[in-house]
């Protein structure tokens, strides 16, 4: 046996083993396969993305797109955007989705059922020295007045306070020193005209709630002496 052949054969299966191992761990490596999630059905603009909307499927490392996310609590709690759509069978990206304090539309975005935002010019008098913040709820006060007498009653309870704002459109925190300028308030959408109604003819006042239900909010109170008036003007 040649005996100078034995050094470049035992080489060249050294590379043959180690061009086999790489391309064994490349190919393992392509073909691993990652848990991503993507739309269960099509999810429509403005929508709190809960896990009923998410699926699980999975795809090789090598074809999925970087910009996926794959982490479920980066898509749950999200909005996805006012003018996107999800279809079904879509992955979610960080441009699809974002966070309710970062939208502009957030007090929308926390209305309920057959809600709607009424907007109110305060100052520090109507806001009890800036002491009324976003999330608490209110009683509204009516006051009416003619030449003969004055009428103030209570007209709607537990009025949820969304938004709070400064001259700027800010919104104010608790520890801030901007006077208030808008109260956005989350009232029943048959009560619009009524609000409108009396701060046309009167004044309104607002008082923290002294109880709190979570599972009514915005009553009217069909009691009221200043309703009454209101339904006769």
């Amino acid at each position: 046996m040649n005996k100078a052949w034995i050094k470049p054969g035992i080489g060249l299966l050294v590379l043959l083993l180690l061009a086999y191992g790489f391309s064994t761990v490349y190919i393992n490596h392509q073909l691993d396969l990652v848990d991503v999630y993507v739309a269960l059905h099509t999810i429509d603009a403005r929508t709190l993305i809960t896990e009923s909307d998410l699926s699980v499927i999975q795809v090789p490392k090598a074809y999925l797109n970087p910009e996926a996310i794959i982490d479920k609590t980066e898509i749950i709690n999200k909005y996805t955007l006012i003018q996107g759509v999800i279809p079904k069978g879509s992955y979610f990206y960080g441009d699809m989705l974002e966070n309710i304090d970062n939208a502009k539309d957030r007090s929308t975005l926390l209305l309920k059922d057959l809600q709607v935002v009424f907007t109110l010019e305060v100052d520090l008098v109507l806001t009890a020295g800036n002491t009324l913040l976003a999330g608490q709820k209110v009683d509204i006060y009516g006051t009416l007045r003619n030449s003969s007498k004055t009428i103030v009653d209570l007209l709607l309870s537990q009025v949820r306070i969304l938004s709070i704002k400064d001259k700027a459109g800010n919104e104010l925190k608790s520890n801030s020193k901007e006077s208030p300028k808008l109260m956005l308030l989350a009232i029943q959408k048959d009560q619009v005209v009524l609000l409108t109604k009396l701060l046309t003819l009167g004044d309104l006042s607002l008082t923290a709630t002294p109880y709190n239900d979570a599972t009514q909010e915005s009553l009217l109170y069909a009691q009221s002496t200043v309703l009454k008036a209101l339904n006769e003007r």
